[in-house]
């Protein structure tokens, strides 16, 4: 077994929120949902349920924000109503979610 000495070790730079994430000990939904939205900055509930298999978005939503404010973390994910014209022609509202506070850009670490 070849061990590289400790000098010579490669090291990996992880974004920052990916570090966030881990040190906040969010759930997988949580952990999901956070990556998901610090990329896309806004999605539909469709969209994060289809992209991070989060059934129940609202209360992922709010459990992450708990951990966020006690972590002193000033980002929130928040959601607005978005009214959607379906193809019979009815209306239907449709929760549109965003992350918001916190630095504009996310670095690494």
């Amino acid at each position: 077994m070849n061990k590289k000495p400790l000098n010579q070790a490669q090291t990996k730079t992880i974004p920052l929120s990916e570090y966030l994430a881990l040190t906040y000990k969010l759930s997988k939904t949580q952990y999901r949902l956070f990556l998901f939205l610090i990329d896309t900055h806004s999605a539909s509930t469709d969209d994060i349920k289809n992209n991070c298999s989060i059934g129940n978005v609202s209360w992922c939503a709010k459990e992450l924000n708990v951990k966020l404010r006690a972590n002193k973390d000033n980002r929130r994910i928040v959601h607005g109503i978005q009214v959607l014209n379906q193809i019979n022609q009815k209306k239907t509202l449709s929760r549109h979610w965003m992350i918001i506070g916190g630095a504009s850009n996310d670095s690494t670490i």
